[in-house]
């Protein structure tokens, strides 16, 4: 053979080596898959986490929200920690728009970061992404325009909106206040009143009481003796322990689910199957604070199966509700969805609530306390923030028309300055 034919095959050869690496090289850095986050052969974006200086982050879970794309929020769980995530997005606009990327490692760190980018489609794109353990971007992850927004010092923030909501596209009043109680200044109150109280009168009996807002379901009256009817715990002392039996259907929905409060961490417990195991299960605990709950609406950024007595109006029933929440970076929120007032504030049901969270706070935890003629909220300086329906039927379709009037209750969250 000659030498220019040996050259040839050569050449011919090293070709279909390069092509092969090429088509190896394309395969470690593409690929969706939206949902767990790890290398496959296909094409996709690929996400590089560091810190501020630059070291790897590594990830367990990441949400990436952006007006730009189909689907927002995007959650991604990693099998393993990486810090890098290869997912599928699908930009919806051909513009450089902003990305929020909110990460959580195998330590239960949280960091967050914003980056403003184009991805181009239908072809692999790799970018680093710069994330913040003390960058805030919580609660409101969508237009802050929308809402009346006040600093009620000890960085506790209200939120207030009125209007049509995007969301249930219906007139709502919504009322939120977001708190750092991990601030050495600053702490959440479960507070029990045996006798009833209305909220005003506990705000303004109390001047470190920034906020208060209406709690779990007190326990009810029957010829003046207490009923149980949810899990009272305050510092402590179990003031209410649930007494039910099987045949009790009205009142077992409403130890479903619990929040707790142990210093400044807070804490959900989720009972999915027996009711009943649940009530032993809250007499077992060491939490000095403990409230019962219908449900969870979110568990770890994620919208829970509405189940139980609480499914058969996920869908059907638009009420006034109140949730406590808890934010990626440990901010607590307490919100208050007014209802029954025409014209004015229409309510949401059990799953508008989740889909309200979601769109316009991305929770890390949520869960719904009592609501109806029981929601409201005071804000010190300001008194009753919200529209309270005391004495109005629950029917939707007869919203209520008569006074504003609030309910007398025994168990309330209280935001207050130590």
């Amino acid at each position: 053979m000659s030498y220019l034919m040996r050259s040839f095959y050569f050449l011919i050869t090293l070709m279909g080596l390069l092509l092969s690496c090429t088509k190896a090289g394309g395969d470690d850095t593409g690929g969706p898959n939206q949902g767990n986050g790890n290398p496959d052969s296909s094409a996709g974006y690929v996400f590089n986490f560091v810190n501020s200086k630059g070291k790897a982050v590594e990830a367990v879970k990441v949400i990436i929200l952006s007006d730009a794309l189909e689907t927002s929020p995007v959650f991604v769980t990693l099998e393993q920690p990486s810090s890098q995530v290869r997912v599928e997005l699908v930009p919806v606009v051909n513009r450089i728009a902003d990305y929020r990327f909110y990460v959580t490692t195998a330590d239960d760190r949280s960091y967050c970061g914003v980056k403003g980018m184009y991805l181009p489609a239908g072809r692999v794109y790799e970018q680093t992404i710069e994330l913040s353990d003390k960058l805030q971007m919580s609660p409101l992850l969508t237009d802050k325009s929308m809402w009346n927004i006040k600093d009620l010092g000890k960085k506790v923030t209200w939120y207030n909106f009125e209007g049509v909501e995007p969301v249930t596209g219906e007139r709502q009043v919504i009322n939120v206040l977001e708190a750092d109680i991990e601030r050495d200044d600053l702490e959440l109150k479960f507070l029990h009143y045996p006798d009833r109280e209305i909220i005003s009168n506990v705000g303004k009996n109390n001047s470190r009481y920034i906020a208060v807002t209406n709690a779990s379901y007190g326990s009810g009256f029957s010829s003046g003796e207490p009923v149980d009817n949810t899990y009272i715990r305050v510092d402590g002392v179990n003031l209410r322990e649930i007494s039910i039996v099987p045949e009790d259907t009205g009142n077992w929905y409403k130890h479903e689910s619990a929040v707790w409060l142990d210093g400044s961490e807070i804490g959900f417990i989720d009972m999915p199957g027996d009711p009943f195991g649940a009530i032993d299960y809250y007499k077992s605990t060491t939490y000095p604070n403990l409230f019962s709950s219908p449900l969870m609406l979110i568990k770890d950024y994620e919208k829970t199966n509405l189940r139980a007595y609480s499914r058969s109006f996920a869908s059907s029933k638009a009420d006034p509700r109140t949730v406590l929440a808890v934010t990626h970076d440990r901010k607590l929120l307490l919100i208050t969805i007014d209802g029954r007032w025409e014209n004015k504030a229409y309510g949401m049901t059990y799953k508008q609530v989740q889909d309200f969270l979601v769109t316009h706070f991305l929770p890390r935890n949520a869960i719904s306390m009592d609501g109806g003629g029981s929601t409201c909220m005071y804000v010190r300086g300001e008194n009753i923030v919200n529209y309270p329906c005391e004495g109005n039927a629950s029917d939707t379709y007869k919203p209520y028309k008569g006074t504003f009037k609030e309910r007398g209750l025994v168990t309330f969250f209280a935001i207050a300055e130590k």
